[in-house]
């Protein structure tokens, strides 16, 4: 069933229907879990580029949000792509990255908040919050970066779920990138 979702996507690309396309990419990672994100990424790359075509001194990239545990502590990401432009001199330093990325979680954290009912995803509660956790990857061969940002849905913000919400993405970044292996994450 997923392999239709990807075929659709693709088929979507084709006919220039690039929101539907982006939407069926989603529901084709999200069936084939995190290890289908290598499988994407090329016709992620070619709908961002079809999107939002990249103007000198500008980088378009894709803002994809994994959602953990937000229909039950046990349920499967959701992931959300938006595809967005930023200066390029926002991707230079770290301090400016991570402004950034301030900028682009609060400018898209009320939609998420309010796209369907969330649960906590430590406690099933009804969430109350939103715990980003963003990060930008820098792939190897000169494309533009892809932020990732790792969502969980917590019932009281501050408490114990958004705190262990906080160290849990950390925690996996430190397991996903390791050096030399082409990719640089700042979070």
């Amino acid at each position: 069933m997923a392999k239709v979702h990807y075929r659709l996507a693709s088929s979507y690309h084709k006919i220039n229907r690039h929101a539907e396309s982006m939407k069926h990419l989603d529901t084709f990672v999200d069936m084939k879990g995190p290890l289908a994100e290598g499988q994407a990424q090329p016709l992620r790359w070619s709908l961002v580029r079809a999107i939002a075509p990249p103007s000198p001194g500008h980088k378009s990239f894709a803002y994809i949000v994994r959602i953990i545990g937000g229909d039950s502590p046990e349920a499967p990401p959701t992931t959300h792509t938006y595809v967005e432009t930023a200066p390029a001199s926002y991707f230079l330093t770290e301090a400016a990255a991570k402004n950034y990325l301030r900028a682009l979680v609060l400018s898209h954290t009320a939609e998420l908040r309010w796209m369907k009912p969330w649960t906590c995803w430590e406690w099933g509660l009804p969430a109350t919050a939103l715990r980003h956790a963003p990060a930008i990857f820098y792939p190897r061969g000169g494309h533009d970066p892809d932020i990732i940002d790792f969502c969980s849905p917590v019932c009281v913000a501050g408490g114990g779920c958004d705190l262990d919400a906080a160290e849990g993405p950390t925690t996996a970044l430190g397991r996903l990138v390791q050096p030399g292996r082409g990719q640089r994450a700042v979070n």
